[in-house]
């Protein structure tokens, strides 16, 4: 991976063709979870309370037989400190996942048939917490079908709403 690869974060579905709905749903989801890191952690708060905060910028986008995009956080005039996104990054991957694992298996009706106990139901939650801004996150990437989200040696994998996390 090369210096300018170290603050992207990439995502791969195995759909070439995605819906302009879907994929605008995705990357609203998106935002909301990463900047809700931002604001959580204590070592990126600042840099997502004030008026000056970095936004998201598609860096990457191709398709040929999946659909690809890489996004990165940066402000207009100069790059987000890669430590930073490093931190929001890192945190949200592993965040996706542990939720990815806990969420509700579904019958072949759509119901729910099981859930861990660690994963609370976001009826519960705030709706501005962090937490319930992930599980809408992972809620809508698995109806986004097989998928890949890479950041650094990570990769983690969902294939028929299951996933799996390689380091």
């Amino acid at each position: 991976m090369n210096e300018t690869d170290a603050n992207k974060i990439k995502f791969s579905f195995s759909s070439g063709l995605i819906s302009v709905s879907g994929l605008s749903a995705f990357l609203r989801n998106l935002q909301v979870a990463l900047r809700a890191i931002g604001k959580e952690n204590p070592e990126t708060n600042n840099d997502f309370s004030g008026s000056n905060t970095p936004s998201l910028f598609i860096c990457d986008l191709s398709s040929s037989d999946s659909f690809n995009i890489a996004i990165k956080f940066t402000y207009e005039d100069q790059d987000f400190d890669s430590d930073k996104s490093d931190v929001i990054f890192s945190h949200f991957l592993s965040k996706t996942f542990e939720l990815c694992e806990d969420s509700a298996q579904q019958s072949l009706w759509g119901r729910d048939v099981t859930r861990k106990k660690t994963t609370s139901s976001k009826s519960s939650l705030n709706p501005e917490s962090t937490e319930t801004r992930l599980l809408e996150f992972v809620d809508h990437l698995k109806r986004m079908g097989d998928s890949e989200i890479t950041f650094k040696s990570k990769k983690l994998k969902i294939k028929n709403k299951f996933a799996s996390l390689e380091q």
